[in-house]
Formats: structure tokens, C-alpha cells, sequence
């Protein structure tokens, strides 16, 4: 029952970081814990907060060092392992990666990934993997986090007895909004995180602002999809009309862009031509003229259990809204119509 209790205990509390990284960086304070961060190094170094990626340069990439991620990474993981074995290490990488690496490793970490690597390069990335092998890909944007989460549920390992000034301030840092670090022999560079804006998915999205954040780099997502600006603010106005919906090249922005557009407005502007009705459920096969090249069918449905409506193509050969759900939920007619629990 404990070790249950302790799990639901770390999964609340990856939560909570989760959470702050959509509360954007407060970037003066971030400075502050920069110089606390420098006092506490082995030697001082010339302080450089970069707050645009228009402002970063090749020199990040030069004489990398690994003083400060050697000490909290390489060896906090190893000392993991020999402390309480390489299962409960392994169950704590996972936590980390399923609360935070997994869910914004698809959109924010390879948006923050792809914008360090289209302005500096790959030389660091390449220092990191060899330093930390396969965990680079989580101590590349969760290192800060990674570290405080392990101190605040084993704070017992010797590691934190040794580097103890080093993990207080990293964790100001955390609080701060967090960052990315990077050490090199002469320079001690602080990169603020962006804020960012999530559904209940956990995913990138917002129709009222950019859902990634940089301090001069804004990005608009739905639903975990990235969209130019201009055709973010036609789909969230919801003044596109069918016709320039369906000429959308990518088919996931359409998906988006459609779902925006509503089920009643799609069918008001479409030829189309009532094959069945259900009038028991109210869902309805229509066949469509002029939405794509060739005539489609398309079923209008409602969810069984909120009621809400939903729209899906569906095939030629379906003649009734039973035989697509069926088909939707992979069951036989029969084995559908038997299934009382949409009844």
C-alpha cells in the first residue's frame, strides 16, 4: 500500500511540473538563480541568458562541459540503480517519461529540439549522447526536473549530500519556469523554457493564442497539430467555408479545420442526399456530391453516452448508419445490434 501511496505521490507531483511549464518563465528571477547557480560551480563563469533564439549562436556549442550534468545525471542514475536496483530506476524513468517525456516530447520537445538544432547545429546534441547514451532524449529537455524529482522522493542518495547547494538552486530554477543549461569552460548559458498552452489530451493547443511561446518566436497549435498563423485565425474564427476547408493540403489541419467548421455547417453547405435515419438514435447516412472529386457517404452520428454529434466518412457499400457503426466499432451487424450498451 506505501509504495502505491509514493507512486500516486510522484505522479501528482510530475503533474505539477507539467502544469508550471504552462505558466511561461519568469525571466528575472531566472537571472537571479543564474548567479546563484555560478557561485556554486567549481569556478565562475561569464553568465549568458539567452532570451531569443535569434540571439543564440555557435559559440553554445563550443568546449562543452559536463560538470554539472556528469555530476547530477551520469551518476544520480547510476547511483539509482545500485541503491534500489535497476527496476525501480527503470519505473521512475518511465513516470518521468510518461507524464512529461512521451506527452511533449511529440510537440514541444521536438519544436525546442528543432529550433536548437536549426540555429546551432548538432555538436552538442552529439556531446549529450555520448555523455548520457539513450537518456538524452529525456535529459534534454527534463534534466532540471528529473533531478529535483528524484531529490524530492529519495532525498537519502549521497549524491544529494555532495551537490546539495547545486540541487537547491536548480530547483529555484525549476520554480522560476525552468530552463535548458549549458556549460561550457568559460560561459554559463540559461535558455528560458516557453510557455506553453495544452487541452485535457495534454497535447499543444489553443484558439485564443500562440500555444508555444517563446520570447520571440510564437507558434499556433489545435489540438496537437502546428498551423501557420494565417490559417490558425481563419480556422479558430470560424469564417472558412466548406470549399476552402476541403482544398487544406494537409489532412490533419482539415481534420481540425472541419471539426472547427461544425457537423450542421458541413451538411448545410454540401449536396447531399438522405439515405437512411435512425429514429430510434437520430443518425443519418447521407451521400455527398461535390465535397471531395468523387461522391462520398458520410454518417452523421450521435455518442451514446453524451450525446454529443460526431461526422465520419463512411464506405460505399454501408446502406444504413447501423452497418457503419458496426464498422466503426469493428463488430458484425449482428454482434451491434445484440450490443445493448449503446441502446
Amino acid at each position: 500500500m506505501n509504495n502505491e501511496i509514493k507512486k500516486e505521490e510522484r505522479l501528482l507531483y510530475l503533474r505539477q511540473q507539467y502544469q508550471r511549464l504552462q505558466e511561461g518563465c519568469d525571466v528575472e528571477k531566472l537571472k537571479i538563480y543564474a548567479e546563484e547557480l555560478n557561485n556554486v560551480l567549481s569556478k565562475k563563469r561569464q553568465i549568458i541568458i539567452k532570451e531569443k533564439f535569434s540571439e543564440l549562436e555557435n559559440e553554445l556549442w563550443n568546449e562543452l562541459g559536463n560538470e554539472l550534468w556528469n555530476e547530477l545525471g551520469y551518476e544520480l542514475w547510476n547511483e539509482l540503480g545500485s541503491e534500489f536496483g535497476n527496476e525501480l530506476r527503470n519505473e521512475l524513468w518511465s513516470e518521468l517519461g510518461s507524464e512529461l517525456g512521451s506527452e511533449l516530447g511529440s510537440e514541444f520537445g521536438s519544436e525546442f529540439g528543432n529550433e536548437l538544432g536549426n540555429e546551432l547545429g548538432n555538436e552538442l546534441g552529439n556531446e549529450l549522447w555520448n555523455e548520457l547514451g539513450n537518456l538524452y532524449n529525456y535529459f534534454k529537455y527534463y534534466e532540471n526536473i528529473w533531478v529535483c524529482f528524484i531529490n524530492n522522493f529519495y532525498p537519502q542518495l549521497k549524491i544529494f549530500k555532495k551537490t546539495a547547494k547545486k540541487v537547491e538552486v536548480i530547483k529555484k530554477l525549476v520554480e522560476a519556469g525552468n530552463c535548458y543549461i549549458s556549460i561550457s569552460k568559460t560561459k554559463l548559458y540559461i535558455i528560458p523554457f516557453p510557455k506553453i498552452k495544452v487541452n485535457n489530451r495534454k497535447v499543444l493547443h489553443s484558439d485564443t493564442e500562440p500555444a508555444l511561446q517563446w520570447l520571440d518566436k510564437k507558434t499556433y497549435w489545435l489540438f496537437g497539430m502546428k498551423f501557420p498563423k494565417e490559417l490558425w485565425e481563419k480556422i479558430v474564427s470560424k469564417k472558412m467555408s466548406l470549399k476552402e476547408i476541403m482544398e487544406i493540403q494537409n489532412a490533419e489541419q482539415r481534420r481540425v479545420a472541419l471539426n472547427y467548421l461544425g457537423v450542421d455547417n458541413i451538411l448545410q453547405q454540401c449536396e447531399k442526399k438522405l439515405i437512411d435515419k435512425n429514429e430510434k438514435t437520430g443518425d443519418e447516412l447521407y451521400l455527398i456530391e461535390g465535397l471531395i472529386r468523387n461522391p462520398v457517404k458520410i454518417c452523421k452520428y450521435y455518442d451514446w453516452s453524451t450525446r454529443r454529434v460526431y461526422i465520419d466518412y463512411a464506405l460505399p457499400e454501408h446502406k444504413t448508419t447501423e452497418e457503419f457503426l458496426a464498422w466503426k466499432h469493428q463488430l458484425t451487424l449482428r454482434e451491434w445490434q445484440n450490443n445493448t450498451i449503446h441502446a
